[in-house]
């Protein structure tokens, strides 16, 4: 499944004006595009969950995800791990990356960022940028290691059953990959949501051996 992230934080759902009076978006993108936004951040979805929560078709989604990365509102990134293909990431934006604003904004910050960096009177804020890069290096460490713990167990677990505890399911209840990388529940035999399956996960990562 491919994780969502935004680029902006709050406590409720809170949608941008750009994208509600840009006229280039379609309705049907500016719905998707809240939807999204009132996710958690590192909110994992499928196509397969998004369609079924969506009432929508899979090119009809596909299609309006390709809209909002035309627009500029959502950025698809590419991963590779050791070579291979690996899950996508998406990023959620305020406004239009193609738009100058956004451009000058982040010309402004790069800038700022520049000149904090060669202020000898900024200690203070040289010891914080240290500090905020070391923190974002561990969360990308973490984040990496969860991608590829998750590849790995895909690539090595397929069609073996596997069980969870205290997640809210029944103790004998079973668990599969699937050959589309899904997880399924054996007794329902029903595939879980991205929700479900975000912590069966979490779990598996957290519990994992070695």
């Amino acid at each position: 499944m491919s994780i969502l992230s935004k680029s902006f934080k709050c406590n409720f759902t809170q949608v941008p004006n750009e994208i509600i009076n840009d006229k280039n978006v379609s309705l049907k993108a500016k719905g998707l595009y809240l939807y999204m936004v009132s996710k958690p951040d590192n909110w994992e979805f499928s196509l397969n969950g998004l369609t079924s929560q969506l009432q929508e078709s899979k090119p009809a989604i596909l299609r309006i995800l390709d809209e909002l990365i035309k627009c500029g509102y959502l950025e698809k990134i590419k991963n590779r791990i050791n070579g291979r293909q690996a899950l996508n990431d998406y990023i959620l934006h305020e406004k239009s990356c193609f738009s100058s604003e956004y451009q000058n904004e982040t010309q402004k910050m790069r800038l700022s960022n520049c000149d904090s960096v060669n202020d000898t009177t900024s200690n203070t804020i040289k010891t914080n940028t240290k500090r905020e890069i070391k923190n974002n290096s561990l969360v990308e460490s973490k984040e990496r290691d969860f991608k590829k713990f998750k590849i790995d167990f895909i690539l090595n677990n397929k069609n073996i059953l596997f069980y969870t505890q205290g997640l809210g399911w029944l103790p004998d209840t079973a668990f599969v990959i699937n050959e589309d990388d899904y997880i399924l529940n054996t007794v329902s035999q029903k595939i879980l949501t991205a929700d479900e399956a975000f912590k069966i996960w979490k779990y598996l990562f957290q519990n994992q051996k070695g």
